[in-house]
């Protein structure tokens, strides 16, 4: 993970764009010169690092529930920016500069679960556990994870809440419109009968006993593209409350 990880203080957009920068990553060759021969934070302290620096009236009380104990930090236009590459997007995570003693630690292992939750729900993996599910869950029963079954009894919920508009099982609609394939087309009559049989989540059954998911139709398949992210990103703004870390950006 560390070849993937970007930590980055710096200062807000509509403020001096200088600023001392780590990427992990690699970047433009003269902005690495110039941060490790210090140009670019002495021009910052010149030019207004001093004033910005200078101690507040009083310090931050601690938030109720917080599991780190508040600093004397300044809401001065820092922010401590933490990313990572997953689920075919960019991921990141934004702290007050420090605000919390131990926020990079929590911002960087809450970023690190990500391929975990990829491994389980991405249909580009074949061996993730959804893809495992949709080749043999019709011909028996699979047994998932606990955080699969909980997302999927959501993806149920939701299906029931908007009367079939949120559906997990529609891929087969997107492979008949040509959108996975990114070649849209229109379908005629009997197309669009056929791609509609194995959609719907009637067609999917969840047993909350043996925590096992069974697929009612040859056709049917899951996808967790409407909904995984938004999920992971739940997921993820509970383990830095966990950790105590209560005031963040993250998406």
């Amino acid at each position: 993970f560390g070849d993937r990880l970007l930590f980055r203080s710096r200062l807000l957009p509509d403020q001096d764009p200088i600023s001392t920068t780590w990427n992990t990553l690699g970047g433009d060759p003269s902005a690495r010169r110039r941060f490790l021969k210090g140009q670019d934070l002495w021009r910052w302290w010149s030019d207004w690092g001093r004033t910005a620096l200078q101690p507040t009236s009083g310090p931050l009380t601690r938030p109720p529930g917080a599991g780190n104990e508040a600093v004397d930090w300044r809401s001065n236009g820092f922010y401590s920016h933490f990313s990572a590459r997953a689920m075919a997007c960019e991921w990141e995570v934004f702290l007050n500069y420090g605000q919390y003693p131990d926020g990079a630690e929590a911002a960087s292992q809450a970023l690190e679960v990500l391929d975990h939750w990829e491994s389980l729900w991405s249909v580009f993996r074949a061996d993730s556990e959804i893809s495992h599910l949709n080749r043999a869950g019709y011909e028996q029963a699979v047994p998932v994870s606990a955080p699969t079954f909980e997302i999927l009894q959501a993806s149920e919920n939701l299906w029931h809440l908007t009367e079939g508009a949120f559906d997990i099982t529609s891929g087969s609609l997107s492979d008949c419109w040509g959108f996975l394939r990114r070649e849209g087309r229109m379908p005629n009559e009997s197309e669009l009968a056929a791609a509609l049989e194995p959609v719907g989540m009637d067609k999917v059954q969840l047993n909350a006993e043996d925590r096992t998911v069974r697929l009612l139709h040859p056709r049917t398949t899951l996808n967790l593209g409407g909904i995984g992210k938004g999920w992971t990103l739940d997921l993820l703004a509970r383990n830095l409350n966990r950790e105590g870390v209560l005031d963040f950006a993250f998406h």
